[in-house]
């Protein structure tokens, strides 16, 4: 349905962080007579964006084939579908007869990199960018801290007994995904570390992988780690989904554990973790391990 679609992508063109930071960006690195390249277009805001920064014309991919018919819909609607070409499908199956002179697109998850942006951009720029052509985002910062978040807190104690059943149960199979949430910076219980930090012209490696130790600030209980990122988008340009930004569509990303611990002031937390692409090509597979020393 179609209303769906259009509730679904109005939480990420109604994000005014997020759309004010993508349309300076697009501003600022469009010229005109660009070709640009929209990967993973959605209802396409950014295409038309490069088109109103002057761009000659823009490819634009989707995955979703509702959500590209609508897109190309608004398109028409916005006359602006002489100058779009809608391609559907991944864009690492894309082949295009010119390279483009910009790079644009938006993948990024609650943890920056969970929504496979890595692996998508990296092969984009090598097959589909003209040397020294631009990409959008130039960089990105995948940062974590571990925290003692009071919602998981409430929830998890509430799983361990709904109508007399362990909800909860400390067993590998279950995967507590990585939620958004809201985190405040007095539940963070260390300060926090960057896993990451991607320039997006230079990477090579798919797959982001670390091990960060932390030092516990204050007497508290570990509950999980919360996830954010801090992103420039183009020279001077930048978003951030850090606690002590303003709030996104993204929140923050959470790793939760199953059960808490409590931890003292001087004590070390080692968070292990990886990222890495899935073979859908759509999403990634986050893994991670911790120990408290």
């Amino acid at each position: 349905m179609m209303q769906n679609v259009i509730s679904q992508h109005a939480i990420l063109m109604k994000d005014k962080v997020r759309m004010e930071a993508y349309r300076k960006a697009i501003d600022a690195t469009v010229k005109p007579g660009d070709v640009v390249l929209d990967i993973g277009c959605g209802l396409g805001i950014l295409s038309f964006l490069a088109l109103k920064a002057g761009a000659a014309h823009v490819h634009a991919i989707e995955v979703e084939p509702g959500t590209l018919n609508l897109a190309k819909l608004l398109a028409k609607h916005n006359g602006l579908d002489k100058k779009i070409t809608f391609h559907k499908g991944l864009s690492t199956k894309l082949k295009l007869k010119s390279k483009a002179d910009v790079i644009v697109s938006e993948l990024f998850g609650n943890l920056g990199l969970n929504e496979n942006v890595l692996p998508v951009v990296i092969d984009a720029r090598d097959r589909l960018l003209k040397h020294g052509g631009k990409i959008i985002p130039e960089k990105l910062k995948v940062i974590f801290a571990p925290c003692e978040h009071n919602d998981w807190a409430f929830t998890a104690s509430a799983l361990k007994n709904i109508c007399g059943f362990d909800m909860l149960p400390d067993l590998p199979d279950i995967d507590l995904g990585f939620p958004s949430v809201i985190i405040r910076t007095d539940e963070l219980i260390s300060n926090p570390l960057t896993l990451v930090d991607i320039d997006f012209s230079k990477v090579k490696k798919d797959t982001a992988a670390g091990k960060l130790t932390f030092e516990v600030l204050k007497d508290g209980t570990l509950n999980g780690f919360a996830g954010w990122f801090d992103t420039t988008l183009a020279a001077n340009i930048s978003l951030s989904t850090s606690p002590t930004a303003l709030t996104t569509h993204w929140k923050q990303g959470f790793l939760p554990l199953r059960s808490p611990e409590k931890v003292k002031l001087g004590q070390k937390i080692t968070l292990e973790i990886e990222i890495a692409p899935d073979v859908s090509g759509l999403n990634s597979v986050v893994g991670y391990g911790y120990s408290v020393l």
